[in-house]
């Protein structure tokens, strides 16, 4: 049996920044992102038999940032120019190519052409990946030329969360609905003619409590309470719920987010209604799927300067 690990790079400075962009290197985000990761990895008892990279210099940093969480060999990284400015056939091939004494291999690239390459390995499975999400793909073959379309099962899909303001916003809101209702409910059953003071103490409470509550919540839990859900992570490996692994180190409340756009989109907030109106039940999430939430398309065209991100 064979294991890939496929990684895009960590987040990147801007293109804006007018560098060209092979060498566009990671940001401070992008770093406290990729140790974030590799640590989380390594504590789920991953170790890679070879690192492999593309040469653009966001890429390879990534790999080093990885290779230094698995006391990895950094002179033992391999790169190929291929994997930065090729289509998923070309990554295909690289694989297929590798050396039969490596069991566990992790390639660090670039999109589209990652997740074009992750959905021809996997069976009915529609994934995108964010700046260093990682996936986990368990093949059930011997040998590295076997590798075909389909031939993989998704075991691992892991990637930070960054929580923006607006969303905590939205959970405090959700929470202090819920104290509220649970609060009236008691008070109900013991004096049914609560007055309307006791109905200001009770949203006041509510509010600092949801504020309190909010600080300590992982940025992954604050979406899902908020209904901005992001994908859904999958681990085969250990614990297989959602939301149960801490965010990235400095990963709390960034107003800027490597998410996809939808998940940003503008979203109704609730009236404000009398405390007695709000017995609500906790919001249903509905999440979309990763095309749905990314807008990338199947196929894309093949522009070396533009395609890469």
């Amino acid at each position: 049996m064979k294991t890939l690990y496929i990684v895009r790079h960590a987040k990147a400075i801007s293109r804006e920044s007018g560098i060209n962009d092979f060498k566009r290197s990671l940001s401070k985000q992008g770093q406290n992102d990729a140790k974030a990761m590799a640590k989380r990895l390594q504590k789920k008892g991953i170790s890679p038999d070879l690192l492999l990279s593309s040469p653009a210099d966001r890429a390879l940093e990534t790999a080093h940032l990885f290779a230094g969480q698995f006391e990895y060999p950094i002179q033992n990284i391999q790169f190929n120019d291929h994997i930065y400015d090729e289509d998923a056939g070309a990554l295909r091939e690289i694989v297929k190519q590798l050396d039969d004494r490596f069991h566990a291999v992790m390639m660090f690239g670039h999109e589209p052409s990652l997740s074009e390459f992750a959905r021809e390995l996997l069976q009915d499975t529609e994934i995108a990946l964010r700046t260093t999400g990682v996936l986990g793909i368990s093949l059930e073959i011997d040998h590295w030329q076997e590798l075909s379309e389909k031939s993989g099962s998704l075991m691992l899909f892991d990637f930070p969360v960054r929580a923006t303001p607006k969303a905590y916003k939205m959970a405090r809101q959700t929470i202090a609905r819920d104290i509220t209702a649970s609060m009236e409910d008691i008070l109900e059953q013991i004096a049914g003619d609560a007055s309307k003071h006791l109905d200001k103490v009770i949203e006041k409470t509510s509010k600092k409590l949801a504020k309190e509550l909010t600080k300590v919540l992982q940025a992954s839990k604050v979406e899902d309470i908020s209904g901005i859900r992001a994908q859904g992570r999958v681990d085969k490996l250990g614990r297989s719920r959602f939301y149960d692994i801490p965010p990235a180190e400095g990963a709390v409340a960034q107003p800027e987010t490597d998410t996809p756009e939808s998940l940003d989109e503008q979203t109704t907030e609730p009236k404000e209604q009398s405390a007695r109106q709000r017995r609500l039940p906790k919001p249903e999430i509905h999440d979309k799927s990763p095309a749905e939430e990314t807008g990338i398309s199947q196929k894309q065209p093949r522009k070396v300067t533009s395609r890469k991100k």
